[in-house]
C-alpha cells in the first residue's frame, strides 16, 4: 500500500518565465492538475482545461510541480508493469460501489498495489499487506496550526498500521523532507509516550490547549472590506469590555489561511482564554454576538468556534 494525502496528478502549474501560478478565480488556492488534462479546485469545484501557455505572459514554458495520487499511480504502473495497481481517492471512487469493489479485490489479492489518500489510512484490516509506503509524510507539518505535529503523527501511525496485520511481519517506509522533526521520529518509532511528553511540554510553554481555550472567530462576506470591518468591529468591542491587562489575549484580526473560498472573503481572529476562564470569556463573546444579532441588517457573518479541530 502506498499512502499520499494529496489528490490529482500535480499540485500546481507555474510559469518558468514569469513565475505565475495558475489559481482558482473563486478561491485563494492554486488549481490542481489532473491526468484528464483539466485543472480543478478542490474547494469550490471550479474546473478548466489546462493551458499550453502562460495566461499571464504568454510563455510556453509552463511546468507541473508536486505529486498527487494520479502521478504515483502512473509511476508505479511504469515501474511494475506486471502488477495490478488500483487507486483510491475521492476522484476514483465516485461511482456507487466502486470503493467496496476495489477494497474487495485488494483483499483477495487480485490487486497487488493499492495507492490512496486518507481513505486507506485507517480502518482497513488486510492480512496480505507486507509493505506500506508513506509518501511526503510531512506535508501536513507546513499547515499553520499548533495541532499539525499531532495530525502528522496520527496519519503516519494510521497508515503504517495497515502493514503486518497477518502472520508475517510487515515493513513501513516513510518518505519525508523533515526526518529530524519529532512528530516523524516518534511516529517511526511508534513512541506515543515520547511524543506526548514532548508535545505537552511545548503546549504548556506556548499556552496552547489544554493549558488554555482557543476561541476562533471567522468573519466572512462577499465583499472583502466588509469582512474586515466586521472583524475590526469585534476586535474593538471585545477589548473594550476586558480588563486592560487581559486585552492582549485578543489577537488582531488577519486574513484567514484560506482567505477566499467560493468568492467569499474570510478574516480570522483568535482569543486565547486562560485556563479556568472559559465560561467568563464565552459570556463576553456571546454579548458581542448578541449585538450583531440585534442589528436589523448585517452584511457579514461571524462564526465562533471554541477549540476548533482545525484553524484553517
Amino acid at each position: 500500500m502506498l499512502f499520499l494525502n494529496r489528490r490529482g496528478f500535480a499540485g500546481f502549474i507555474t510559469c518558468r518565465s514569469c513565475g505565475h501560478v495558475i489559481q482558482c478565480p473563486h478561491c485563494d488556492v492554486s488549481l490542481t492538475y489532473h491526468s484528464s488534462g483539466r485543472l480543478i479546485c478542490h474547494y469550490c469545484g471550479y474546473s478548466c482545461q489546462a493551458p499550453h501557455q502562460c495566461p499571464e505572459c504568454g510563455s510556453k514554458y509552463i511546468k507541473y510541480f508536486g505529486s498527487g495520487t494520479e502521478k504515483v499511480e502512473e509511476t508505479i504502473t511504469q515501474l511494475f508493469p506486471g502488477y495490478v495497481t488500483e487507486r483510491i481517492d475521492l476522484d476514483s471512487v465516485r461511482k456507487k460501489g466502486e470503493l467496496e469493489r476495489k477494497l474487495k479485490e485488494f483483499g483477495k489479492g487480485k490487486t497487488h498495489i493499492l495507492i490512496g489518500t486518507q481513505l486507506i489510512a485507517k480502518g482497513l484490516d488486510f492480512r496480505n499487506v507486507g509493505l506500506v509506503g508513506i509518501i511526503s509524510a510531512d506535508v501536513s507539518l507546513n499547515i499553520p496550526d499548533f495541532r499539525s505535529p499531532e495530525r502528522t503523527l496520527q496519519l503516519i501511525i494510521q497508515a503504517a498500521g495497515r502493514a503486518g496485520r497477518g502472520d508475517e511481519k510487515g515493513r513501513v517506509i516513510i518518505q519525508t523532507y523533515s526526518p529530524e522533526h519529532y512528530a516523524v521520529t516518534f511516529a517511526a518509532a511508534q513512541d506515543y509516550k515520547g511524543f506526548f511528553e514532548t508535545e505537552i511540554t511545548l503546549r504548556m510553554y506556548m499556552g496552547y490547549p489544554p493549558f488554555s481555550d482557543m476561541f476562533q472567530v471567522v468573519f466572512s462576506s462577499k465583499d472583502k472590506e466588509t469582512a474586515l470591518r466586521g472583524a475590526e468591529s469585534w476586535y474593538g468591542r471585545l477589548r473594550a469590555v476586558m480588563d486592560p491587562d487581559e486585552r492582549g489575549s485578543v489577537f488582531p484580526p488577519q486574513e484567514a489561511y484560506m482567505k477566499k473560498i467560493n468568492d467569499t472573503y474570510r478574516y480570522s481572529m483568535l482569543i486565547k482564554c486562560p485556563q479556568g476562564r472559559r465560561a467568563e470569556y464565552s459570556r463576553i463573546v456571546a454579548a458581542v454576538r448578541e449585538e450583531d444579532i440585534e442589528k436589523k441588517k448585517k452584511d457579514y457573518t461571524a462564526i465562533v468556534d471554541i477549540n476548533p479541530y482545525s484553524f484553517i
